[in-house]
């Protein structure tokens, strides 16, 4: 049953996982190989929604408002983008050239260029998105 409230997410590729810590304000970098904590790297209020592409972990910091952007392999967070009001979710394309970011005040989607970590476009989604 969903009680209105976000949810921490993971992502993972075949060597890591990324695992966002909504108290904390960090994301957990696990080994997959081992089943153990590597690391924890601080990112911005309230990272909910995590997505990989290229080998960087997009995470939605929805009360800080930005999308930190962390290298999967060091851990290491690389930068922050500003996106919509209040982002709580981010997914990657197939291609992984793309990041979709789900902005729950603004309702709208921004789209992110992995290549060049820049939003490029603002999809009008409705308030509904949330």
């Amino acid at each position: 049953m969903n009680s209105g409230r976000p949810r921490a997410k993971v992502a993972a590729t075949n060597d890591y996982a990324i695992a966002t810590c909504m108290i904390t304000g960090k994301v957990m970098r696990i080994d997959a190989r081992t089943n153990s904590v590597v690391d924890y790297t601080a990112v911005g209020r309230a990272p909910i929604g995590v997505s990989i592409a290229r080998n960087k972990a997009y995470v939605a910091c929805a009360l800080s408002q930005e999308i930190a952007v962390v290298d999967v392999l060091t851990g290491q967070l690389l930068r922050t983008l500003r996106a919509g009001m209040i982002p709580v979710d981010v997914s990657a394309n197939q291609a992984e050239d793309k990041i979709y970011v789900a902005n729950a005040v603004s309702g709208d989607i921004s789209v992110i260029d992995t290549a060049a970590d820049i939003v490029v476009d603002t999809l009008p989604a409705g308030l509904s998105i949330a």
